[in-house]
């Protein structure tokens, strides 16, 4: 009976550590609205999956509790088998990162000060490896020529960028983007998505977009909406 019991749990452990990510019996209430009830969802090691997302549909809370910003009414949160909320501050800030759509940096630290030092406070690497790459994401993103700014000289696309290259430079198990397309050319949009993407194949990184309406979603092995409190599947 032990072993039976034992090679059921090994055969579990298996199967979960197939996915990157996972929601079991996820609840959320927020503002005692129901946003998502018993939702059972996973994705794989090394995908990459678009979100639809609409106005207050529970989008940006979604991605906030996969990365454990917020936490579920009901339900767990979890990552490659390990429930999110057992993880230490540091295993956790080096498996999944949130990318703001809006705010999300330090107002009195410059841009490259709020990249560099959430690295250090985490003992992510040595000073000089993480300056490397800040330099690094900053000029393939195109935003090297601000790190000396302060967040309030920034727009609003460049805090996405911002944000996104504090993600990015961590190397993440799971990587967290939240609508990063928003007020972007053409040609900024397909620079943005390459450089993201390209990064995701090369780590084998787990990578989560929002998306809204006339956003790019071409790039993604799946695409998901949100609908009625559950997570949906699209077809490709």
């Amino acid at each position: 009976m032990l072993l039976i019991l034992a090679y059921q749990f090994w055969h579990i452990k298996i199967i979960m550590n197939r996915h990157s990510l996972q929601l079991v019996d996820f609840s959320l209430t927020l503002n005692k609205e129901d946003l998502f009830t018993e939702v059972d969802f996973s994705i794989a090691k090394g995908e990459i999956c678009c979100i639809a997302t609409k106005v207050l549909d529970g989008g940006t809370s979604l991605l906030k509790c996969f990365a454990g910003i917020m936490k579920p009414s009901k339900g767990h949160v979890l990552i490659e088998g390990n429930d999110l909320s057992t993880l230490s501050d540091s295993n956790a800030f080096k498996s999944v990162q949130y990318c703001y759509e809006l705010l999300g940096l330090i107002r009195i630290f410059t841009v490259y000060d709020n990249l560099f030092m959430p690295m250090m406070y985490h003992n992510i690497a040595p000073a000089k490896v993480i300056r490397k790459r800040i330099y690094e994401v900053t000029e393939k993103l195109q935003i090297d020529d601000i790190l000396l700014n302060e967040p309030m000289e920034l727009n609003d696309v460049q805090m996405r960028l911002v944000n996104l290259a504090r993600g990015m430079i961590v190397e993440p198990k799971i990587l967290l983007v939240d609508e990063i397309q928003a007020g972007m050319s053409d040609e900024m949009r397909e620079e943005t998505l390459n450089v993201l993407v390209s990064q995701a194949k090369a780590l084998n990184q787990t990578l989560v977009v929002t998306t809204t309406a006339g956003d790019r979603d071409d790039f993604a092995d799946s695409l998901y909406s949100i609908d009625n409190d559950k997570i949906k599947r699209v077809n490709l």
